[in-house]
């Protein structure tokens, strides 16, 4: 068997191009054995690494994902496994696609409109 750290890289469709979601902050990473049969047939970026977020230690919510996706992988050591938080949800979020549809985002103490916030990536890129 081997041991294999995921990243779950969601997208969503522009036009028709699939863009990273930048502001997904959830739990995206997970764990999970492979036998060898499977680690023969996975590539990057082909079907079979696609299935891997169909494991039963990735989070709900990356299971559940309906748009475009992609999931990065990397063999691990046992030792480099500090587990799957599987199913985490962080306090703030008590909605798993508040991130998706929150109006406004808080900063220090300042609210700020989610679409000035976007106008600014967009602008400046995310460069600092």
């Amino acid at each position: 068997m081997t041991r294999l750290r995921c990243t779950f890289l969601p997208q969503e469709w522009i036009g028709d191009t699939a863009y990273p979601v930048l502001r997904d902050r959830r739990p995206n990473q997970w764990t999970v054995q492979v036998d060898e049969v499977f680690m023969e047939k996975l590539t990057p970026f082909s079907y079979e690494s696609d299935q891997l977020r169909d494991a039963t230690e990735a989070p709900k919510w990356v299971r559940e994902w309906d748009g475009p996706f992609e999931v990065e992988y990397e063999e691990i050591e046992e030792s480099q496994d500090p587990g799957t938080p599987n199913d985490f949800v962080e306090p703030w979020m008590s909605d798993p696609y508040e991130v998706r549809t929150r109006s406004e985002i808080v900063i220090g103490e300042d609210r700020v409109p989610m679409d000035v916030l976007v106008d600014l990536i967009v602008t400046y890129g995310g460069e600092s």
